[in-house]
């Protein structure tokens, strides 16, 4: 689930998701998985900001707290603009997003894809994993594929 929250004293929101590690994710993979951010974050990776660094995980009971900076996924984007084509009745009239749109996204995804298979790593694409912020730059999140191979990972961003 992910929540729009926004820190005492601060003026900026961020974006908090909140994981289950009952079910599916296991203690040990949400710890790797707060140690890979850490590694992300404090390696000198020339390009880091094709991926959606987050700015704090902690855990809490059965739950894992990933806050990162407000974004909005794909999934729901797309979501979004299909209920307000089918709302003015232009469905299957009118393309949800735009040709030059999609080439940007498809463009930002592949450099951020060529530039995560350099260091041996690899994500399945799905809208959900599609982040664009607020300055309408496109990130990719879901660090699941690195848990497992958490000493290789190490070597490869040192």
């Amino acid at each position: 689930m992910r929540y729009c929250v926004r820190r005492k004293n601060a003026k900026k929101r961020t974006m908090l998701t909140v994981i289950s590690i009952v079910n599916g994710t296991t203690f040990r993979e949400a710890v790797g998985f707060a140690l890979l951010n850490e590694l992300i974050k404090t390696a000198q990776l020339e390009d880091a900001r094709r991926i959606l660094q987050f700015k704090t995980v902690f855990l809490s009971r059965h739950y894992l707290f990933v806050e990162a900076p407000l974004a909005y996924d794909l999934e729901q984007i797309l979501r979004v603009k299909a209920a307000e084509i089918k709302s003015r009745g232009r469905e299957m009239k009118e393309p949800v997003v735009d040709e030059e749109i999609i080439g940007h996204i498809l463009r930002k995804l592949l450099k951020a894809l060529e530039f995560l298979h350099q260091f041996g790593l690899h994500n399945n694409i799905v809208a959900r994993s599609v982040y664009v912020t607020n300055e309408c730059d496109i990130r990719l999140s879901g660090l699941k594929w690195a848990i497992a191979k958490e000493e290789n990972i190490r070597r490869c961003v040192e």
